[in-house]
């Protein structure tokens, strides 16, 4: 117990013993007291280092988190411009695609039209000599024409009327 020389000293001044024991008394109460704060003192600074670790550990999280924003962010922003790089490309393709289209197109047409322009040709021919032959009695008044496709055509200058069934029959 703490003595602390209470009983020496108060023997030596001549102080009555009840109030001797009252102080001792006093002094295991507020050594208890000290005892009760030690203890609290320890709690609250456990306390307070699992809210210091707590804080650092969010900081640690807050700031990591600012972090992984900031860099998507930058991703999103280089996506969007790889995006609308893609876009300008794809309707660029799209332009050249449709004028390549274009272009087959037209060369299909001018190739079926040249391949058919022979056969168009003898066609024409035939039917010139079927009219030249079918028209060779009727009158020598005949004149010779050019025809669309570059050929001499025959035309009689008969008047037969294309109407009626000699005109029809001679004309085919």
């Amino acid at each position: 117990m703490y003595d602390l020389g209470l009983r020496a000293t108060c023997a030596n001044h001549r102080v009555p013993r009840p109030w001797v024991q009252m102080k001792e008394l006093q002094l295991i109460d507020l050594t208890k007291q000290l005892g009760d704060m030690n203890a609290r003192l320890k709690q609250f600074a456990a306390m307070y280092e699992v809210v210091k670790t707590e804080r650092n550990t969010f900081a640690n999280n807050i700031q990591a988190a600012s972090q992984t924003i900031a860099e998507m962010r930058e991703r999103i922003k280089i996506l969007h411009n790889e995006v609308d790089i893609l876009q300008n490309e794809s309707t660029a393709k799209d332009k050249a695609l449709a004028k390549e289209r274009q272009a087959h197109g037209m060369a299909a047409a001018q190739r079926d039209g040249t391949a058919r322009l022979p056969r168009t040709r003898a066609h024409t021919h035939v039917r010139m000599v079927t009219v030249h032959r079918s028209h060779a009695h009727m009158s020598s008044n005949t004149r010779t024409r050019a025809c669309a496709v570059g050929s001499l055509c025959v035309v009689p200058t008969c008047s037969i009327a294309l109407g009626s069934k000699q005109g029809r029959a001679a004309i085919s």
